[in-house]
């Protein structure tokens, strides 16, 4: 738990990861103010090149926030850098899956926890868009009866 009503916090994991945490029920401009730190925490060496987003303590989340937040995601998608969001509150979650849409980053995944997030993290940089999902593909082609 933590002492302030609404807040956030970052931290540096290891030389590739960046923690975000963020509680309470965050606003538009709390976010933007959020969103300058992370892009300064971005411009430090090492490369960041993981992002944890979690938002388990986040209580309430509304559209404006979320609009800021997939302007933050954006930026790091640009970076190349791959986030997971982390969301416990079902529309929470919701809302992660919104954020991660409208960035339109490929690098970017809503997890259900903490393992899942290790998972998204530490895999390879393959875009998932370039997953083949045509018809048939995944099932086994039935020999024909003569």
């Amino acid at each position: 738990m933590h002492a302030e009503p609404t807040g956030h916090s970052l931290e540096r994991t290891n030389e590739r990861r960046l923690l975000v945490q963020l509680w309470g029920e965050p606003t538009r401009d709390h976010v933007e103010e959020l969103a300058a730190e992370v892009e300064r925490s971005l411009r430090v060496p090492p490369r960041v090149e993981q992002l944890l987003l979690e938002l388990s303590e986040v209580r309430h989340i509304d559209v404006s926030t979320c609009r800021s937040l997939a302007r933050l995601q954006r930026k790091v998608g640009a970076l190349g850098i791959r986030t997971a969001f982390l969301a416990a509150r079902p529309r929470v979650k919701g809302a992660a899956w919104w954020i991660v849409h409208a960035a339109r980053d490929p690098l970017a995944m809503p997890v259900p926890d903490l393992p899942s997030a290790e998972e998204w993290l530490s895999g390879s940089s393959e875009r998932l868009d370039e997953v083949d999902t045509s018809p048939g593909r995944a099932r086994k082609e039935r020999p024909r009866e003569e």
